[in-house]
């Protein structure tokens, strides 16, 4: 049993990367359902990066004061609980009695087309090769960057902070690319 065990912990590094990879195989699947119904990908990319940085903040922030708390000791562990049970209650009151939120609408048309926007396929483009070439740098570039990430963890002594400040600075630049590239 201790076999298998080494050997599934020994997997999960290549584990993690066949999530990841799916992961973004199924965003690459809603970008081109997003652009087939005539969104911007540069404005989509920003959206993607804001959530993301929107998410990982506050996360951090989060993280970064529970490992000062000391969750290790009682004390700690009541200073959370009595956190949570103050965040709890006051969202119990705002949510209980409200208005209806509509947030967004239920008549999505996924690809069906029956009138509206169409966007239209080229057959073949010339720039096939060029495609091709993106896609492979593309990917080595990402590569280098998760090694790159990989190495400054080793060194820098608050690893969330500086996912929190890398994914902030891209949803900032993403933001300028997006604004910067729309027409009208």
């Amino acid at each position: 049993m201790g076999k298998i065990a080494n050997t599934i912990h020994g997997l999960k590094p290549a584990m993690m990367m066949v999530v990841v990879q799916a992961t973004m195989a199924g965003n690459s699947v809603f970008y081109k359902l997003a652009s087939s119904i005539g969104m911007s990908l540069s404005v989509l990319i920003a959206y993607r990066f804001v959530f993301d940085a929107s998410f990982i903040v506050p996360l951090v922030l989060l993280l970064e004061r529970m490992e000062r708390l000391g969750l290790g000791t009682m004390i700690g562990k009541a200073k959370v609980a009595g956190t949570l049970m103050c965040i709890g209650g006051a969202m119990l009151l705002m949510f209980y009695k409200g208005a209806e939120l509509n947030i967004c609408s239920t008549n999505v048309d996924f690809l069906h087309h029956k009138g509206g926007h169409v966007v239209t396929l080229h057959p073949h483009d010339s720039n096939d090769v060029v495609g091709a070439l993106l896609v492979v740098f593309c990917c080595v570039s990402g590569a280098i960057g998760l090694i790159a990430k990989a190495k400054m963890i080793q060194d820098y002594p608050c690893v969330y902070s500086s996912i929190a400040l890398i994914m902030t600075m891209t949803a900032i630049q993403a933001i300028g690319f997006a604004l910067s590239t729309l027409h009208g």
